[in-house]
């Protein structure tokens, strides 16, 4: 990657965080993350191999390994955890998918009190 302000090379890895094979609605899911702290979640067509949609994440999050399956056209679970805090502060992430796309990421996190998020996809 060459920074367009100062014109310096920074090498920038992706490493697979999750991967889920969903049969039944015939879809690859991939979560990934970057050396540069951005991560997304992609979907591939199980058929043919064709790149479907990708979806950033918020930023300033440890994602944990794996990708969980609610069930048939029931979501995905995701999770994580806050990087720049002293407290572990766990997050789990509902991804509310159908056949063909992904309707909304939401975040729950639990610290002092109860926040909820949503990330329109």
């Amino acid at each position: 990657v060459v920074d367009s302000h100062t014109g310096q090379v920074c090498a920038r890895r992706e490493k697979l965080v999750g991967l889920h094979v969903d049969f039944s609605a015939e879809r690859i899911w991939l979560l990934a993350s970057n050396s540069d702290g951005t991560s997304k979640l992609r979907t591939w067509d199980l058929n043919d191999g064709q790149a479907l949609s990708e979806w950033p994440l918020p930023s300033g999050r440890r994602w944990a390994p794996g990708i969980c399956s609610l069930g048939r056209e029931q979501g995905l679970l995701l999770a994580a955890s806050a990087e720049l805090s002293p407290l572990a502060r766990p997050e789990l992430w509902g991804v509310a998918s159908g056949l063909a796309h992904v309707s909304a990421v939401q975040g729950w996190r639990e610290s002092l009190g109860v926040a909820a998020q949503l990330v329109q996809g």
